[in-house]
């Protein structure tokens, strides 16, 4: 049985800008990316432009995300993992089909966007929800974006029971456990991580830069002495005194020991 591939996520509308630049191919990590198969992406669900979509459907039920709620949407990852047969196409159709029947059952009208990638090693779907819904005030009703509020995402461990009846829906083994949104600590400390592994990153390249230039030197004050023990055997009389003759050839054969020496491990490393 197929097992299913689901991630869900928070984001911003920094994240949503990020997702139409990396949908079009103009921004991300595109180095996993066939290019030539991108043209055979297509969206499946909106204008193609997730940030868009969703400042319509806010403007729609005039409804804005609390000022310090930093990422107040719902970002999908879903494909078919192991066990599915990209040979059938009838499979294939009934998969998109599945997705988008369960994204509206869960969100309705706030499903407002969804992108098929198939330029990728594992054909995959994008797509982006707005949590709404509807809250009683003095002055009536008013829409507001909560994911604690919203039903597909309300309560504990709601993630885990999205993605068992997303695997029903799709009639995919449920897999692993679905991903929880990460706290701030949480994310920051990924951050620091990252930075720390730039910084020695950069140290080791740095490193490196200085040895390749100290054996570059090295390597070229050999060549120069091979030249100068060379030009003294040439310009020794005939009548030089045996010594002097094997001091100069030792010189010489140390010199060119060390230049085969220095062009082995340079080949090495290639």
């Amino acid at each position: 049985m197929t097992k299913l591939v689901f991630n869900i996520e928070r984001v911003g509308w920094s994240a949503l800008e990020g997702q139409r630049r990396h949908d079009l191919r103009l921004a991300g990590d595109l180095s996993h990316v066939d290019l030539s198969r991108s043209k055979d992406n297509f969206v499946l669900q909106g204008s193609g432009d997730p940030k868009a979509e969703v400042q319509a459907c806010l403007s729609e039920f005039q409804a804005n995300p609390r000022a310090d709620n930093e990422r107040p949407f719902n970002r999908f990852v879903i494909q078919p993992g192991e066990g599915f047969d990209w040979e059938d196409s009838l499979a294939i159709a009934k998969w998109l089909s599945d997705t988008k029947r369960f994204l509206r059952d869960e969100y309705g009208a706030w499903f407002v966007y969804a992108v098929l990638h198939t330029d990728e090693q594992t054909p995959h779907i994008h797509a982006v929800c707005v949590p709404l819904y509807e809250s009683k005030t003095k002055k009536g009703r008013k829409w507001k974006v909560s994911h604690k509020q919203h039903p597909a995402t309300k309560g504990k461990d709601s993630y885990e029971r999205l993605r068992q009846r997303c695997s029903e829906a799709l009639g995919f083994e449920y897999g692993e456990p679905g991903n929880k949104p990460k706290t701030k600590k949480q994310r920051l400390a990924e951050e620091a991580a990252l930075r720390t592994q730039e910084v020695a990153k950069k140290r080791a390249q740095l490193i490196v830069h200085a040895a390749e230039e100290e054996a570059n030197s090295l390597l070229l004050r050999a060549r120069i002495l091979l030249k100068r023990v060379q030009k003294l055997l040439d310009r020794l009389p005939a009548h030089s005194s045996a010594d002097q003759r094997s001091q100069a050839a030792s010189l010489q054969s140390l010199a060119r020991q060390y230049l085969a020496q220095e062009n082995s491990e340079r080949a090495r490393e290639r």
